[in-house]
């Protein structure tokens, strides 16, 4: 029997991978209009608010819901019938490598919020986005405060940049390839990029002045995991501070660098949090030269004392 490209069995299946990507996209569509801060104010959403928010119709939202909740993702109030966060949400959540990390950190950082009477942030890198999944105390008056779940570009921001000290020349190129996500007034080029990366990774900490906010200042500082990648940053938030702008963030960055490595270090401890297969030396702190890894290459290597 013939084969005829273009038949309707290849266009048929082009179909159904359509269809399921749609219905996983309707999917976490639904997840994330339910962790807004709009579903968390009015206790849930309800079909009718879904389908507006997803610009869905109302039956292909139902359908999507029903299966959701046999599987624990969504929940219906009995009287308001409106759909809230389901504990499947919360038990796939502390399975989770960030949620593990966070919990050994977080008397940590709440000592750290105190004695710096800062905001607190811990980001992720997600693509080119610096994403905050947890915040800890003091919310200045200054408008720009970012909340749990939201992002800026990274290479725009302290925290971002801390994520990206992580990555080789290489890997940088690769994730702003084409993406003209340009913007010369705060970062230059890929180079210049670059070159602030390479600070960053020597002094441990990344500082930004009213790059995000012109009322805000920011410093960070890399958290590394078993391997020596980069797996969050830690970074603290707050009002520019007149007249002593760059000591006030260096002092900043350096403490945010030692509570840093106290982080890494208990949770290196943790055998199962291990983000690699493999268990290599613990790079030190090299001062001026950062922990001594060759990251032009990305071989990962550790350099020579010499």
């Amino acid at each position: 029997m013939a084969c005829y490209k273009g038949s309707g069995v290849a266009d048929s299946r082009l179909m159904v991978s359509e269809t399921v990507v749609g219905t996983l996209r309707r999917g976490i569509g639904i997840l994330q209009a339910l962790a807004s801060p709009e579903s968390r104010q009015s206790n849930g959403l309800g079909v009718v608010r879904l389908a507006q928010l997803l610009g869905e119709d109302k039956a292909g939202i139902s359908r999507a819901l029903a299966v959701m909740a046999e599987y624990g993702l969504v929940e219906r109030h009995p009287s308001t019938r409106r759909y809230q966060l389901g504990w499947a949400t919360y038990v796939l959540g502390i399975m989770s490598p960030q949620h593990v990390l966070i919990s050994y950190a977080r008397p940590i950082l709440r000592q750290l919020c105190e004695r710096l009477q800062q905001q607190v942030q811990v980001c992720v890198l997600h693509g080119d986005r610096a994403v905050i999944i947890e915040v800890y105390g003091y919310h200045h008056s200054e408008e720009g405060l970012l909340g749990i779940g939201q992002s800026v570009p990274a290479k725009t921001s302290a925290m971002g940049r801390a994520l990206l000290s992580g990555l080789t020349r290489p890997e940088l190129t690769a994730l702003y390839a084409g993406s003209g996500d340009a913007d010369p007034a705060s970062t230059g080029d890929l180079d210049d990029l670059w070159e602030r990366l390479q600070a960053c990774a020597a002094k441990g900490y990344a500082t930004s002045l009213g790059e995000v906010n012109p009322a805000l200042m920011a410093a960070a500082a890399p958290v590394l995991g078993a391997d020596a990648s980069v797996v969050a940053s830690i970074g603290t938030v707050g009002p520019v501070v007149s007249g002593r702008h760059q000591p006030a963030l260096d002092e900043i960055g350096l403490a945010l660098h030692t509570t840093a490595t106290r982080i890494a270090k208990k949770c290196w401890e943790m055998p199962w949090l291990h983000w690699a297969a493999l268990e290599p030396p613990i790079p030190q702190w090299n001062g001026a030269r950062g922990f001594g890894l060759d990251r032009s290459t990305g071989k990962g290597e550790e350099k020579s004392s010499s």
